[in-house]
Formats: C-alpha cells, structure tokens, sequence
C-alpha cells in the first residue's frame, strides 16, 4: 500500500537478513550494473516531473502563483535539493532556495542544542539560519533530509512548533476543500495537540486518535476513511482535492506548499492564523489562570534511557528540576515559573525548546 511496513514485515525482513548474512550472503545472487540496465525486467522512471506535475490535484497552485507571494525554501541538503526549483519554474512561483548545498558531512548546519548536527527542521537550533531570514519572505519552510517532514517559519512569528501549524493546517484544509467526503475523520497521534480535536468538533469532524506511528494512519488514507493524518513530529500526509488518497506515508512537500496556500489564501501567515485559533484560551488567562506544560514540564525525549524504563531510575537534573518546578508551584511563584531559563543549569537539560514548555 506505499505506507511504512508492519511488524509482520519487518521482522521477516530482519530474519531474512541475519539469515544471509550467516551464511556469508552465498545465496545472494549478483549481477553487474551494466548488464542491469540492459535486462528486460528494468525500466527508467522520471520521477522528479511525475510527482511534479501531480502537485496540482492537491495544493492550489495557480493560487501560489497569483497571489505572488515571496517563498524561501531550505532543503537541508537532502532529498528534495532538486525538487524545489522545476516545482517553481513548472508552477511559476516567486520561490528561492536559500541553500542548495550538499554536503554528506552536513557541515553547513548550525548545531542543535546539545552540540549535535541534526537535521531536524523543527528545532529552532538547527533552523537558525532560515529563521533569521524569516522577514525576507512572505512564508518560509524546510524539509529534513528525506523530506518526510516539514516545518514552517512565518514573519510573524517565526518558526511555528510543529503542533500549531498541523492545528492551522487542519482547520484551513476543512474548510477549503469542498470535495472531501464529510464522513472522512482527522487522523492525529494520542500526543498530538488537542487543539485539532477541538477544531474538528467544530467543523463537525470525527478525530481517530492513533499510537505514536504514522502506519496507523495507512489504511484510512488508502480508503479515504481519513482526510488527513498528522503526527507531533512534523510528518503529515492529506487527500487530493477530489478526496482520494495523495500517498499513505509522510510528504514533507505538501504540507511546506500547502502554508504557501494558505498565505496567499487568507492574506495571514499561518503563525497570526494560529494565534486566532488559540484566542479561547484568553479568557481563562484573565481570570488568572495559568496554563503551563505539555505532557511533563520536564521533557527531554533525547535524553531517555530506554533501557532503563519502568524502572525507578532518573537523572540528576531531571529530579533536581522536577523539586524545584514542585516548590515554585506549590509557592505560587509565577515569575520564576515564566522565567525558567534563569533558572540552575538544570532547566538546560530538562527543557531543550520553549515550544515544549509554554502552552
């Protein structure tokens, strides 16, 4: 079905391959390039203008192209380096690719929080360079490397947490595309914002709530019983304009478009459309409630120990943080709380980004 493999699948193939190798990979049968590209059984494919010139049934293109909206795209390097420019020239777009580098060593990335270089295009430590381009254009996006995922930088707020541009995607994408079957449900992972189940309650939208993985999502994209699968992790995949299903896997190029669409469409980036989804939770601040955390305000899923879960085992700064996030509360000292960055040294380790941390 084009979505990630199952269990079943997996472990075959994992059996399989210890089982070659075993044997010294005897059983493995070889044959030259040349002689492949000679055998009947291969055929060239153009990938790059086949899916090119299908973008049309899914994003609205001639509306980009209208609208002239300035658009900067970094590739990060990977997949899609060579995508973006025939997407603006088939399309007529006013795109730029900021960076068009490829490098294996990747040094061109400025490092993540701990020092590493990753490229993660929804951390605002990797993305600092497009971020600080972020007023040269009208919307701004990167895909991480096997354009997957996706994540979004707007003018008026800069790099958008991956939960608030799925809620903005959702919302617009419900509203603007009349042709999508009405029973069709919104797939989110149980970790996603429930903002997006809030906004399908409206729209008069069923949610399926799945497990961490997009191959939950695979079957209902395939038969249209979903409209849209998002996950917290920036990966997301949504039907064509006619209902049917795009592919049953993540497509960081979509998503990255379909916020081109939506600023040209609504004449708002999706960071001031977000921040008007996010007005009902005003009224609670002016009453003097405040609306802390995500699933643990100590929340640094890079540093887990897997081995060491369901045990009693925990970090030193992760304890030290929880105490002290424990006291401020109990003592109600709200400024301290807002300002954790002052905080020990521990608040480095146990919050990585404020997007995990600031409703």
């Amino acid at each position: 079905n084009g979505g990630p493999a199952s269990g079943t699948v997996t472990n075959w193939i994992e059996a399989k391959a210890n089982e070659l190798l075993q044997n010294n990979l005897q059983s493995v049968k070889r044959i030259s390039f040349e002689k492949a590209l000679k055998a009947s059984t291969t055929h060239r494919h153009d990938y790059l203008n086949t899916y090119i010139n299908d973008l049309g049934n899914i994003i609205n293109m001639n509306l980009i192209c209208d609208s002239k909206i300035n658009i900067g795209v970094d590739p990060l390097g990977g997949a899609g380096v060579h995508y973006w420019e025939p997407i603006a020239e088939r399309f007529k777009l006013n795109l730029t690719v900021v960076n068009k580098i490829v490098d294996p060593t990747f040094s061109f990335m400025t490092v993540d929080w701990d020092g590493q270089i990753r490229m993660d295009p929804s951390s605002p430590y990797a993305m600092q360079r497009l971020i600080a381009m972020k007023d040269d254009y009208d919307i701004s996006f990167a895909c991480d490397t096997d354009h997957d995922r996706h994540d979004i930088v707007t003018k008026s707020v800069g790099l958008l947490n991956p939960n608030n541009y799925l809620s903005v995607a959702v919302s617009y994408l419900l509203q603007h595309r009349p042709q999508w079957n009405k029973k069709a449900a919104v797939g989110k992972t149980v970790v996603t914002t429930q903002l997006i189940d809030r906004i399908a309650a409206k729209l008069e939208r069923k949610i399926d709530d799945v497990p961490v993985g997009f191959k939950w999502f695979v079957d209902g994209l395939l038969d249209s019983s979903l409209c849209f699968g998002g996950e917290e992790s920036a990966g997301a995949s949504f039907s064509r304009f006619d209902g049917s299903v795009w592919t049953t896997d993540k497509d960081g190029f979509i998503p990255a478009l379909l916020s081109a669409e939506i600023t040209a469409k609504t004449g708002s980036d999706p960071g001031k459309l977000y921040n008007d989804l996010a007005k009902e939770l005003t009224s609670l601040r002016k009453i003097g409630v405040l609306i802390m955390g995500s699933g643990n305000m100590v929340h640094n899923l890079r540093m887990i120990s897997f081995d060491k879960m369901n045990t009693e085992f925990g970090f030193e700064w992760a304890i030290e943080m929880n105490n002290i996030f424990t006291n401020h509360i109990s003592n109600r000292n709200h400024t301290a709380l807002i300002n954790y960055e002052s905080l020990e040294n521990a608040a480095k380790l146990a919050i990585t980004t404020h997007d995990n941390y600031y409703p």
